[in-house]
């Protein structure tokens, strides 16, 4: 770093690739803010979907801007209403989901945020798990707190063998109310599931799949699941769920719209296919609930449980 000034990656336009530039330090930080050094970004599916302009309501309109919504680093400086012995401290930030006005992400060597937005851990977690403590671990929170108030007793989850995939299986084996279904695509990963806790494992690449879920959703009532793939493979999955069931669609691996599904499972057997979003979830919490998942989540990870 430069006198005064650090290393970003920051984009021109949406669509474009994002390119090494550089930025000056503020001479005066607010009250509330923190300057923190960046040890680890992360690369979500939703960074991919932000950088193509394309992730919902998230879309700021000054450039250039810094992309990268998580990561991991220490605060070296804060501002005049924050303890200043929190500097030196270990902290989980992800950045600001604004839609006007400028952008400052993470996929840079430094970066300023508000002190209520982090989470602090001790020195002894490294950095390279404090990088992934926000989007992953709450999106899984709120899978299970979304599956409790609707009253299912089994959840169906497509990506199983992804990070949050895993995520789910370890919190629903630990919390023991909430069995689950977890598609894969490669029969390795079966096994590989259940060591962690899976319930039910069902390869999507064999003939029978969809016979196979719908015996095990039957039985268990699996009214629910949280499908990210899209694609055709959704109303399969919502073919074979029981009547009344709710699909969440929460992300896109594939980059294609849903299609296929039968009108028949919207008309005669009250199925429903709803859009699922961490930031939606977090805003209709309590400030109770949303300070126990977050404290869940901390306190899993300083304790080193690897739920998260």
């Amino acid at each position: 770093m430069e006198s005064g000034s650090y290393k970003c990656l920051e984009i021109n336009k949406y669509g474009s690739t994002p390119i090494w530039s550089s930025r000056k330090i503020k001479e005066n930080l607010l009250p509330n803010e923190c300057f923190i050094k960046i040890e680890m970004s992360t690369i979500h599916p939703a960074d991919m979907f932000f950088l193509a302009g394309a992730y919902g309501p998230i879309q700021p309109k000054e450039f250039p801007l810094v992309p990268g919504f998580e990561c991991s680093g220490v605060i070296e400086k804060v501002g005049d209403s924050v303890d200043k012995s929190n500097i030196g401290k270990r902290v989980n930030f992800c950045a600001d989901s604004i839609t006007e006005g400028a952008f400052h992400g993470n996929w840079a060597e430094y970066t300023y945020a508000p002190f209520e937005r982090l989470m602090i851990f001790d020195d002894k977690i490294p950095f390279e798990q404090i990088s992934f403590a926000t989007i992953n671990p709450l999106t899984v929170c709120g899978f299970l707190d979304t599956v409790r108030k609707l009253g299912s007793k089994a959840v169906i989850q497509t990506a199983a063998f992804s990070a949050v995939g895993k995520m789910l299986i370890r919190l629903c084996a630990k919390e023991k109310d909430v069995k689950t279904i977890n598609l894969v695509r490669k029969e390795e990963q079966i096994k590989l599931l259940k060591d962690i806790g899976a319930d039910y494992v069902i390869n999507t690449s064999e003939k029978d799949w969809q016979s196979q879920l719908k015996k095990i959703a039957h039985e268990l009532n699996a009214t629910l699941c949280f499908e990210c793939i899209g694609g055709e493979q959704a109303s399969k999955i919502l073919t074979a769920m029981p009547y009344g069931s709710t699909l969440f669609h929460y992300g896109n691996l594939l980059f294609k719209p849903l299609e296929g599904f039968n009108s028949g499972d919207f008309i005669f057997s009250d199925k429903k296919v709803n859009g699922w979003w961490l930031g939606t979830w977090l805003s209709k919490l309590s400030n109770q609930e949303r300070m126990k998942w977050f404290g869940l989540v901390i306190s899993e990870i300083m304790q080193g449980t690897e739920l998260f």
